[in-house]
């Protein structure tokens, strides 16, 4: 148990993975079993031995594990995020130097850019947290880091 442990325990690099949106895993071995972390953030549905469908649910992080008939386990990471297109999108007609990311440890946006004024940061910030709660009802935030020129 000592080298298959060791693997799963190894670093490995997040795939990032959008809100109800699918990813497909193939494998090279046949899978024995399969353990998510976190069912709230993503869920995993086997299509057969070698194959399987990780599904985006929530905002956050998590890992699979999975578990191989040769005895190996390998450890995925998951970053789920929200889809910030639109919001992008609206951001960067009000000033291109605008950019929004999600926020890494909780449900809310972070603004970065450098804008004219503080009207413009204010308007950027009303209009990131006008698009939060219409998609969660208020109970995301929009944070923004205050540059002027």
């Amino acid at each position: 148990m000592g080298a298959n442990a060791a693997a799963a325990d190894e670093p490995v690099s997040a795939r990032d993975l959008l809100v109800s949106t699918h990813v497909r895993l193939a494998f090279e071995q046949d899978v024995t079993r399969v353990a998510v972390a976190d069912p709230e953030v993503v869920t995993f549905e086997p299509i057969n031995d070698l194959e399987g469908l990780v599904l985006g649910k929530a905002p956050g992080r998590t890992t699979v594990l999975v578990w191989f008939a040769a005895g190996s386990v390998q450890k995925l990471l998951f970053h789920v995020q929200r889809d910030f297109s639109l919001l992008e999108a609206a951001l960067l007609a009000l000033h291109e130097s605008i950019t929004v990311r999600a926020a890494p440890d909780r449900d809310a946006v972070v603004l970065q850019g450098v804008v004219p004024d503080v009207r413009t940061a204010n308007a950027a910030e009303a209009l990131a947290q006008r698009y939060l709660d219409a998609r969660t009802g208020g109970s995301s935030r929009a944070a923004a880091q205050r540059a002027t020129s």
